[in-house]
């Protein structure tokens, strides 16, 4: 995986932890991080 491509996934993956938000370690680790 590029830098690039790695960085727009962490974006992706972050926007649908804000959709749909539970208490999920991958979730505040993304929103944190």
């Amino acid at each position: 995986l590029s830098a690039l491509v790695a960085v727009v996934l962490r974006k992706i993956k972050k926007d649908k932890c804000l959709k749909d938000f539970r208490d999920d370690t991958v979730c505040l680790e993304l929103l944190n991080g």
